[in-house]
């Protein structure tokens, strides 16, 4: 038993030494994945922000758009005849309504 004691040490010696490898591994892992994680979130919180600033000047544009339009609406219901005959209706004399009653006009 004796000359099995010195391989049960090493053994151990060996196992400390792999589980002190494993373990600065396994920081050095965390670390870099850590890292990985930050610069990504970074990056993707800057392409948001960027998404957001253009999408609100994307609104901007297309309320400026909105009421340009209906500005341009409301000149050309102002500046064009309510229908095609209109032009021709001032030249119209309106008929005269028919005395009611009893007057003897006629």
């Amino acid at each position: 038993m004796s000359l099995d004691m010195p391989a049960a040490l090493r053994c151990r010696n060996m196992e400390s030494q792999l589980l002190s490898i494993m373990n600065v591994l396994v920081k050095t892992a965390v670390a870099e994945i850590v890292q990985l994680f930050s610069e990504s979130s970074e990056s993707l919180q800057l392409h948001l922000s960027q998404s957001q600033r253009e999408n609100e000047n994307l609104r901007t544009r297309m309320k400026v758009m909105r009421s340009e339009l209906f500005s341009l609406k409301l000149q050309t219901r102002t500046n064009r005849p309510a229908s095609r005959f209109s032009a021709f209706r001032g030249n119209i004399t309106k008929p005269r309504p028919k005395p009611q009653g009893n007057d003897p006009i006629s």
